[in-house]
């Protein structure tokens, strides 16, 4: 079975933490070293970078952040796929993101970490080759469940402001509704005040032409 038979965490050229495997024979632990350190010796680019070594596979991802350049980087059998080694490493890419907000990570020497985040960093390497595709596959599940649930929390956020803007909507239609109908009540109003007004107006004009015009008639009458 293929495993990853060294890892580390640097910071720039600094190693922070690394585990190894405690099975490994000194010639062979000897060979991991040499494409390890030969690895680390990589200038670091946006991304991956590769080293190999007879029978051995070396992998280094970068996350430059902050002014530092943050590396993790694995060595394991050159049987063990691509995948699970760049699948391995960015898991810890994404466990030790709070960490190198701390300023023990962004300061410390060679292997300050080493007591704090070794036994992790052993930890997951003896997991990742103890379940190997099983734990990469589980994990990857977990991550896109997680985006789903985020996804769906974030679309009922959107929904509730929908339903928020859907009600304004509604009030505004209804005080809009009942202003015109206010509007056309007062018109009709108006327009009967008016024709009141004029009627009025014109009944008074006619008693007042009557009034005046009956003493002429009757006088010339006379």
């Amino acid at each position: 079975m293929s495993h990853v038979l060294w890892s580390a965490v640097t910071r720039d050229d600094v190693v922070l933490a690394e585990a190894s495997d405690t099975g490994l024979d000194t010639p062979r632990l000897d060979a991991v070293k040499k494409l390890a350190k030969a690895l680390l010796a990589k200038r670091p680019t946006p991304g991956w970078e590769f080293a190999s070594a007879t029978a051995l596979r070396a992998v280094k991802f970068h996350v430059h952040e902050g002014g530092n350049v943050w590396s993790y980087a694995c060595v394991a059998d050159a049987s063990l796929e691509s995948m699970l080694a760049k699948g391995f490493l960015e898991k810890l890419a994404l466990m030790t993101e709070p960490c190198r907000e701390e300023a023990a990570w962004r300061t410390g020497a060679t292997l300050s970490q080493q007591r704090a985040f070794g036994p992790t960093l052993q930890q997951r390497m003896d997991q990742a080759n103890s379940q190997g595709r099983v734990a990469l596959v589980s994990a990857q599940c977990d991550e896109v469940k997680g985006m789903m649930r985020d996804n769906i929390e974030l679309l009922l956020a959107r929904g509730d402001k929908l339903d928020e803007l859907e009600e304004k909507a509604g009030a505004l239609a209804t005080i809009s509704k009942q202003f015109h109908k206010g509007a056309r009540h007062a018109k009709r109003a108006a327009l009967w005040s008016n024709a009141k007004f004029g009627l009025a107006v014109g009944t008074a004009v006619t008693v007042g032409v009557a009034v005046i015009a009956t003493p002429a008639i009757v006088a010339a009458a006379v």
